[in-house]
């Protein structure tokens, strides 16, 4: 299963806000509930996939979970460049 997210309402129904700690309490309980749902798959279904509507055409499970990896990687980067002052 591909959720399809609207990223506005979806950032404030959970909680994301200018509050960096609330955002961050926001986008724990977000990958814990990713995890569980994770966890929860049989073998199998880790090759299952679908459209996402991004535009990059047919994903699996595996392929969409490594670029959330990517993505979540890539904002933690933004966000300790901006702690330390970097652009």
């Amino acid at each position: 299963m591909l959720l399809v997210i609207d990223v506005g309402h979806t950032n404030t129904k959970v909680g994301l806000c200018d509050d960096a700690g609330q955002t961050i309490a926001a986008f724990a309980r977000l990958r814990n509930e990713m995890l569980a749902l994770l966890r929860g798959l049989a073998a199998d279904q880790w090759s299952r996939g679908g459209v996402h509507l991004d535009g990059r055409g047919r994903r699996t499970i595996e392929e969409f979970l490594t670029v959330m990896a990517w993505h979540d990687d890539n904002h933690l980067d933004q966000l300790r460049r901006a702690l330390a002052g970097q652009p």
